[in-house]
């Protein structure tokens, strides 16, 4: 795996971390926290997993990731279609970016084995 593929993940997760701290402070309902608290928390063990898949050729995890930042970034559309009225505009295009580079990037982890 390559380090920037990990170095992708991190600052989406920092991106991701400034969007809820703010989201948090302005009053967004619980619910969708929630959901973009789980899909930091998909984002952090996809980083992890991946850390530990560079000592190893391991595809089947390397797609099994894949599959897990796939998932996270159906959650974080979900909250960009439902929420984005009730968030600040910045918080809106860092989500928007989030969402983007991790929708390619689980396309590119999933279609592709994992190289050391």
């Amino acid at each position: 795996m390559k380090d920037s593929t990990i170095q992708i993940l991190q600052n989406n997760m920092s991106c991701l971390h400034q969007v809820i701290s703010t989201n948090t402070q302005n009053g967004l309902h619980g619910n969708l926290l929630d959901v973009l608290a789980l899909s930091f928390n998909l984002l952090n063990m996809s980083n992890n997993e991946l850390i530990q898949l560079q000592q190893q050729q391991d595809a089947l995890s390397c797609h099994s990731v894949g599959l897990v930042i796939q998932q996270c970034s159906a959650l974080l559309w979900m909250v960009l279609e439902y929420a984005s009225a009730q968030m600040e505009q910045s918080s809106v295009d860092k989500l928007a970016d989030i969402y983007l580079h991790t929708h390619y990037l689980a396309r590119s982890i999933s279609g592709t084995p994992c190289p050391s």
